[in-house]
């Protein structure tokens, strides 16, 4: 009996039928877009992962031979170990285990069998940023899942969250329409049992179908967004993103949305069930508002009609509260978003590309020259592409400076202790201070020495320029940096280096004092004590402090000669044969504006589809209960009002409902964005003259369009009605 009652209701209320089955789809659509999305996301960030460091889980790194790897992959637990250069009479041993869960306990052992400690971090080391992706961690480290996981779990908890509303509010309206027949039903004996359970039953049989589609609709959006995203980095020099999809992806998208829709239907089932026969023939909760509140602005701006469209809004609010809430989120994070890119935007034009843009067009890292950097240096310096070369290497050393040894300065001031966020304790009376060391080719030293007025040092010892000076964070910010002197400057003053291990390294002379940096593609720590020496001077610190990797810093002779010279040094660098990376500017800024703007269309997709449940909501209201619109209506033109009058309260609520969520996002958005500029220490003039305007009105008129477009239809239905027919229908409730 249930099954044929089921049938005839689906039957004999096709619209509510089609309503629940669209919003299921989209749904579907949505949260099967966003797993396999985020899927694509994790498999791609593993893949990058693996290219750029290895597919690996420990490294042991000594004077290891073929013999030595042959023996550890006869280890139990041990899949693969693969030998790779780690430096002069270094190997490194990548190993993989069979279970790569057992890697913190099983790399120890291999560790000490080999003779290493497992306590030396420069000896063994794990692959921790690919072991976190795969949820594997030290014991040390506090279980934290990976970002792209949190992320993806909170905007999946917010999507589902509307799509509950969504769904709720298309079942609310079927099954209300007939709290009338299942009072009856009850009335002769149905229990609450076999009601809820014939709804669910329904409300499932309607969703199977739209739920599997809507799942496929999803992967087919994956796949277009991977090839848009392909097709925005195309010429960039980045790796293609690959589409993925397993049946795992496939188990978890339908589960949620089956979990979604259940929790959808399940709500109002379970609240008609628990209605009284004489509740549900009378109509449910369908009964009139005892007291109204009056709006008088409206009654006087619009007249009566914007009266009533405002009572009867104000009537139904509980039914048009998922519009509300789905279309605000809707504007506020498109707006939030918005705002939040183009302050980005400012800022790294600001602080990177306009920041370095003259000190560099091309960089290459070449990570062991062979000793033949200097012919390297000469061969690109020939090229008519190319305006000039800087060949480099970084280091990082540590010493220890005394209150003594800071300047007067700094003292003045109270000390490092006086400065903000510096990450320097005292310890024993001194200072731990981060020295970063930049070696530049002899001839580029030697222009730098004569850029800074300085004579450059000459003599056996190993000595340096000290760039002597560090920011001043307690009385400037990071837009407009103030320095102050770092150390007294003292003739005959050195340093003594230590390693990140805290053994001595060396000892570094101070030539000179300056507080310029080279030109080059590089941001320095502000609050270390930076050194710059020639390649000569280098040599003698090498076997203590190691630089193995050597950077090309170039500029192109013109713009348009950036692309040609990058592929003349390519052709030197192949031709050498060794290994080497390259960075462009030009490519650089063109990547960060293709994935901004990929991004933009992302978020613009997701905005979209909050703002699709919104006015999803808007149509399955205003369609779903057409019926007792058009009695509302015909008691209206019962007593005089026209056709005219009735578009005009239908397109005054159209409005309000429209323009609600526009109103109520605004303020919210301008607050952030005055906080956002104040925190970044920007001009709110730059943010004007950049201000997203035109994407966020073309949101807001779509928006209104569509609500405007549901009561149209709603508006040609109602107007069309017989007054006559409608006032004598009595199964209106």
């Amino acid at each position: 009996m249930w099954k044929a009652y089921a049938g005839s209701a689906v039957r004999n209320n096709r619209a509510a039928a089609a309503a629940i089955v669209v919003a299921v789809f989209i749904a579907a659509t949505l949260i099967s877009t966003i797993t396999a999305i985020f899927y694509n996301l994790w498999t791609d960030n593993i893949r990058r992962i693996v290219r750029e460091e290895g597919d690996w889980q420990g490294r042991l790194i000594s004077a290891f031979t073929e013999e030595d790897a042959r023996r550890a992959e006869e280890t139990p637990g041990v899949a693969q170990a693969v030998l790779e250069e780690a430096g002069p009479g270094r190997q490194a041993m990548l190993i993989r285990f069979e279970n790569p869960r057992a890697v913190y306990s099983e790399l120890p052992l291999l560790a000490e069998s080999f003779g290493l400690s497992s306590a030396d971090e420069t000896r063994v080391q794990y692959h921790t940023e690919l072991l976190i992706q795969y949820y594997i961690y030290s014991p040390e480290q506090q279980k934290q899942p990976p970002l792209l996981l949190s992320f993806y779990v909170c905007v999946m908890l917010v999507v589902c969250f509307s799509l509950v509303l969504m769904i709720y509010n298309a079942f609310d309206v079927s099954m209300n329409a007939r709290i009338h027949q299942l009072g009856i039903l009850q009335s002769v004996g149905a229990t609450p049992g076999q009601i809820r359970t014939a709804l669910l039953e329904e409300a499932l049989a309607l969703s199977l179908v739209p739920l599997l589609a809507g799942i496929a609709a999803g992967v087919g959006l994956n796949i277009l967004f991977v090839r848009a995203a392909n097709a925005i980095s195309t010429g960039m020099g980045t790796v293609p993103t690959e589409f993925d999809y397993s049946l795992w992806v496939f188990l978890a998208g339908f589960a949620v949305c089956l979990i979604t829709v259940g929790v959808s239907a399940w709500v109002p089932a379970r609240r008609l069930s628990r209605m009284t026969p004489l509740e549900a023939i009378r109509g449910g909760d369908s009964l009139p508002v005892k007291k109204v509140r009056s709006f008088r602005f409206l009654s006087k701006l619009f007249g009566i009609e914007g009266e009533l469209a405002r009572k009867s809004l104000y009537t139904r609010r509980k039914a048009f509260r998922t519009a509300t809430v789905s279309l605000t989120l809707s504007f506020l994070v498109f707006g939030v978003f918005l705002n939040f890119m183009t302050l980005s935007d400012i800022s790294t034009q600001l602080t990177y590309f306009e920041r370095y843009k003259d000190r560099w067009d091309l960089l290459a890292a070449v990570e062991d020259t062979q000793g033949r950097e200097d012919a390297l240096l000469g061969e690109i310096r020939a090229l008519p592409e190319a305006a000039g070369c800087t060949a480099y290497r970084k280091a990082t050393a540590y010493t220890q400076l005394t209150e003594d040894m800071l300047s007067p300065e700094l003292r003045a001031l109270g000390g490092l202790e006086a400065l903000k966020d510096t990450g320097i304790t005292a310890q024993n009376g001194s200072y731990q201070i981060k020295v970063p060391i930049v070696v530049l080719d002899d001839a580029s030293f030697e222009d730098y020495c004569a850029q800074a007025g300085i004579t450059a040092p000459a003599g056996a010892p190993p000595s340096a320029v000290t760039v002597n000076q560090i920011w001043d964070s307690a009385h400037s910010h990071f837009r407009e940096r103030a320095y102050l002197p770092y150390i007294n400057p003292r003739e005959g003053q050195s340093l003594k280096l230590y390693d990140s291990s805290g053994n001595a390294a060396a000892s570094l002379d101070i030539a000179a004092y300056t507080d310029k940096t080279p030109e080059l593609r590089e941001e320095y720590d502000d609050f270390a004590l930076l050194q710059i020496m020639a390649e000569s001077a280098w040599q003698q610190l090498v076997p203590e402090l190691e630089a193995d990797t050597v950077y090309f810093n170039i500029k192109a002779v013109s713009e348009d000669q950036i692309t040609p010279a990058e592929a003349a040094v390519t052709r030197v660098l192949d031709t050498a044969g060794v290994d080497f990376t390259m960075e462009n500017r030009q490519a650089e800024a063109a990547y960060n504006v293709a994935a901004r703007k990929a991004l933009n269309i992302f978020m613009g997709i997701l905005c979209g589809l909050l703002a699709l449940i919104g006015i999803a909501n808007v149509f399955s209201n205003i369609l779903g209960h057409i019926g007792q619109r058009k009695r509302e209506f015909a008691r209206y033109q019962s007593i005089g009002m026209t056709p005219e009058s009735v578009n005009k309260v239908l397109l005054m609520e159209a409005l309000i409902i429209g323009l609600r969520p526009i109103l109520l996002s605004l303020p919210l958005n301008v607050l952030f964005v005055i906080f956002s500029v104040t925190a970044s220490k920007l001009k709110l003039t730059m943010f004007i003259g950049r201000m997203p305007l035109l994407p966020l009105l073309a949101a807001a008129a779509a928006v209104l369009a569509a609500v405007g477009l549901a009561y149209l239809i709603g508006g040609r239905i109602i107007c069309r009605a017989n007054i006559a027919d409608t006032l004598r229908d009595d199964t209106l409730f």
